[in-house]
């Protein structure tokens, strides 16, 4: 726990993942290793061996990490600021937040001005969305026109 924690009761404080595990059906690893397949074939025939480690690695990588259940991540909210996995944030280092609506869960970014490393993110879980941005509005500004990004679109479309 950070020293410049509060010690009294947080206004608000769940748990809840990082991220979606993404249902991948038959269809979409029979796509992906047409794909595959077809890469390392493209990278064997033109001799592009680090094309070919490559894109091995990759796969690799891929499904390793697919194999793992996403963070349970921790967030508590103070008027002093808030804390997310151990790492106490005062509301003077956030500059806003937005909700994100998924398919089936709601994702909370609280954007800050850079001094904290990493994005923060955490689904809503079981909390109700309005109570947090009733007290999230209070101390830092609701980015109402914030989207979500291309890549991750993407990555949510193609379910990676």
């Amino acid at each position: 726990m950070d020293p410049k924690t509060p010690n009294h009761e947080p206004l608000l404080e769940w748990k809840a993942k990082s991220r979606v595990k993404h249902e991948r059906g038959k269809i979409w690893y029979a796509v992906a290793a047409v794909l595959t397949l077809l890469l390392l074939a493209y990278s064997i025939s033109t001799q592009a061996w680090t094309f070919t480690g490559i894109i091995i690695l990759t796969s690799i990588a891929f499904v390793w990490v697919q194999r793992l259940d996403p963070d349970t991540r921790e967030i508590y909210v103070w008027d002093e600021g808030f804390e997310l996995d151990g790492t106490f944030v005062e509301w003077e280092h956030a500059t806003g937040f937005y909700m994100l609506q998924g398919p089936d869960y709601i994702e909370l970014h609280i954007e800050h001005d850079r001094t904290i490393t990493g994005e923060l993110v955490i689904h809503t879980g079981d909390v109700d969305p309005t109570s947090i941005r009733s007290v999230l509005s209070v101390f830092i500004p609701e980015l109402t026109q914030r989207r979500e990004r291309t890549v991750d679109r993407i990555g949510r479309i193609c379910k990676i």
